[in-house]
């Protein structure tokens, strides 16, 4: 298996895992859930940001929560009997989205064989770009003209 495919293959069990977590875990189930419903609902019925007193989470990034907010009017809308699931499940692509971005990144940075094991960090080998010691008799390194 290339490193290409088993860093998809990651990609796709992390997609997998946090579609079944969004699947089987209740949207309200968090403990801060509340905070965070609060705050995207606060957005899209004002259509801007909250103060410090109006909600617990008025420090957070508003863009994911403007678009949760947007997908619960919808889920309201259609008739979901939990329509805050539908802001939970903008969660799968976005663990998606940074899985192939990182992966992405890994291959143009040519680590794509540790990332795709999670190992970025763990050494590639001999380095053959290393300049020789001085006791392996590498001596001072050479001028662009040829002399020492």
């Amino acid at each position: 298996m290339t490193a290409r495919r088993a860093g998809l293959a990651v990609v796709a069990l992390a997609t997998l895992i946090g579609l079944w977590n969004t699947l089987s875990y209740p949207a309200g189930a968090g403990f801060d859930a509340a905070s965070h419903r609060e705050y995207a609902d606060f957005i899209v019925s004002h259509w801007r940001l909250p103060h410090v007193n109006e909600t617990p989470e008025y420090y957070s990034p508003p863009f994911y929560y403007a678009v949760a907010g947007l997908a619960v009017k919808l889920g309201s809308a259609v008739g979901l009997a939990d329509p805050h699931k539908l802001g939970q499940l903008l969660n799968v692509p976005i663990i998606a989205g940074i899985g192939l971005l990182t992966l992405a990144l890994a291959v143009q940075s040519g680590a794509a064989r540790h990332a795709a094991l999670g190992c970025s960090s763990l050494p590639r080998g001999p380095d053959t770009h290393r300049r020789p010691l001085r006791s392996e008799g590498g001596g001072r390194p050479r001028s662009r003209t040829g002399s020492r």
